[in-house]
C-alpha cells in the first residue's frame, strides 16, 4: 500500500484506470479522476510530475489564470460512488488555490469563500464545472 500510494503521488495519471481522467488548470494544476470515488487535485510545482494538493473528492471546479476553486467532499476511506452520490453536497468545503503563488485557502464555508473572493479580487472564474459525469475538455 505504502509504496503504491507513493507512486501515486509521484506520477498520479498512470495509476488512474479506464475511465479516468485529467482536467489540466493553468500553472501545472490538474483535476485527477484516480477512480470512482478518488477525484484529486495534483500539482506539478515542486517538481514532481504530480502530487496531491487535495484529496477526494472534488465535486466541482471553476477557473481562472490565476485561482482555482474547487468544492470538495471529505469522503471516507471506504465509500465508494453510489455512497459519494448519497452524500449531502451542501455539506462540502470549498477551496481556493492562487496557482502563481501556491497560496491554498481549505475547509472554507460557502459563506467564508463568497467572502474570500470578495476580499482577494477574484474574478473572471469561468461557469462551475462538475466533476460528474466528466467534464468537457478531460483528458483520458
Amino acid at each position: 500500500m505504502f509504496i503504491s500510494l507513493f507512486f501515486c503521488s509521484v506520477n498520479l495519471i498512470s495509476c488512474a484506470g479506464l475511465g479516468d481522467w485529467e482536467y489540466e488548470l493553468p500553472n501545472g494544476y490538474s483535476i485527477i479522476r484516480l477512480n470512482a470515488s478518488t477525484i484529486i487535485i495534483g500539482s506539478d510545482y515542486k517538481g514532481y510530475e504530480s502530487s496531491i494538493i487535495f484529496e477526494r473528492y472534488i465535486t466541482s471546479f471553476a477557473y481562472n489564470e490565476q485561482y482555482v476553486c474547487a468544492r470538495r467532499l471529505d469522503v471516507p476511506e471506504n465509500y465508494f460512488f453510489d455512497d459519494i452520490m448519497n452524500m449531502d453536497f451542501e455539506e462540502a468545503e470549498y477551496l481556493i488555490i492562487d496557482t502563481i503563488s501556491h497560496e491554498i485557502h481549505s475547509s472554507l464555508s460557502k459563506e467564508e469563500y463568497q467572502s474570500l473572493c470578495k476580499e482577494l479580487n477574484i474574478t473572471g472564474l469561468c461557469d462551475w464545472i462538475d466533476t460528474y459525469p466528466d467534464p468537457e475538455g478531460a483528458i483520458y
